[in-house]
């Protein structure tokens, strides 16, 4: 396996949970037994990454608490405290990564959960050379998700936040990607989100994008909607 480092995202802003997340980051609201940075920490604990960085706006402590649980993680991990939400791609030009030191980049959204095998994920970028690997699911209710046009294994378009459901079930983004440095120092600082910014930019200028197709359920803390039917599925399964 290549040289990486990973990133879980837990930096937003939280504000569609309304009291839920007054003052504790979405990313750390029970779901079941856990939390969502807490079942991401677990996923990725016998990932042979190097460092692992987790950008966060507030509750250093309690982050501090759930990594020292995890000591295979724990002694690789650097937090890194942001004044304000510099958004999922932005926050890679924070000086404190350093994304001219890294190789190879696994990054996670932090309110994001599934059960993927990430190795399988990881092996499958390096075996195939990848620059840029984005792994996509399929789900009918694309009201707010990033739907994917894909020609054989590529990424050939991007509507992020479609806003409809369909009558077949659509690839969506996961949430997950692997970058390598080639990719990476093409960021610029308007490149605050990775939907929005990052992944057009790269689609614009003609560049690949590869897609891991999984069959892993997903799911997103994105509001209390959502919440509630990620906790009654963790409940019942």
């Amino acid at each position: 396996m290549g040289n990486y480092d990973c990133i879980i995202l837990c930096g937003g802003k939280s504000s569609r949970l309304g009291n839920l997340s007054k003052h504790l980051s979405k990313v750390l609201i029970n779901i079941d037994y856990n939390s969502s940075f807490e079942m991401n920490l677990i996923n990725i604990s016998n990932l042979k990454f190097n460092k692992l960085f987790v950008n966060i706006c507030n509750n250093k402590k309690i982050f501090d608490s759930i990594i020292s649980k995890y000591p295979l993680v724990k002694h690789r991990t650097k937090l890194i405290k942001e004044v304000k939400p510099s958004g999922t791609s932005g926050v890679l030009l924070n000086k404190k990564i350093n994304i001219n030191n890294i190789g190879n980049l696994l990054v996670i959204y932090g309110d994001t959960i599934s059960k993927i095998n990430l190795e399988k994920v990881v092996n499958y970028y390096f075996k195939i050379k990848s620059n840029f690997l984005m792994v996509v699911h399929r789900k009918k209710n694309v009201k707010h998700s990033g739907v994917c046009v894909l020609q054989k294994n590529k990424l050939i378009s991007f509507i992020e936040k479609k806003n409809k459901n369909t009558s077949k079930s659509l690839w969506v983004n996961s949430g997950i990607y692997l970058i390598s440095n080639k990719y990476l120092s093409k960021l610029k600082s308007e490149h605050f989100d990775f939907a929005i910014d990052f992944i057009p930019f790269l689609i614009n200028k003609k560049l690949d994008i590869d897609v891991y197709k999984t069959r892993s359920k997903f799911f997103t803390i994105d509001n209390s909607k959502q919440l509630n039917e990620t906790r009654q599925y963790f409940k019942s399964n």
